[in-house]
């Protein structure tokens, strides 16, 4: 029996999700927690960075959408049609690029903030009794 499953997002049987496709999921994400209410300011400030620089880099590949898509992100989170546009806005981003902002994320060089472990405000509130 093959563990090979169709991908969420119409990609290849593989199991494996497009580049693109986890480019858009990343952007998708991003939007929704910058405008989470329960996100402090810190959070969604960091999340819209994030948003920025990937339509920023989607423009810089062609993507010529960048804007509107920015201001459907800010208004309609729930659009179906959202995560298409942003698939779309990811597909002629040459992997390797895309792979340099993923990284930059994680080791938190991208948005030239501190670690939570060095700043004491993004230290989570302590747990209540």
């Amino acid at each position: 029996m093959s563990d090979a499953r169709p991908c969420p997002y119409g990609g290849p049987p593989s199991g494996r999700v497009p580049v693109a496709t986890a480019g858009a999921s990343l952007l998708l994400l991003a939007s929704h927690t910058a405008s989470a209410d329960e996100m402090p300011p810190w959070g969604r400030a960091r999340a819209q960075e994030l948003v920025d620089a990937l339509l920023a880099l989607a423009a810089r590949h062609g993507f010529a959408q960048a804007t509107a898509l920015r201001e459907k992100l800010t208004t309609d989170l729930r659009a179906g049609l959202n995560l298409h546009l942003a698939t779309d806005a990811f597909r002629h981003i040459p992997t390797p690029e895309l792979l340099k902002v993923m990284v930059a994320i994680e080791q938190r060089a991208f948005l030239g903030l501190p670690s939570h472990t060095e700043d004491p405000a993004m230290e989570p509130a302590p747990a209540r009794e």
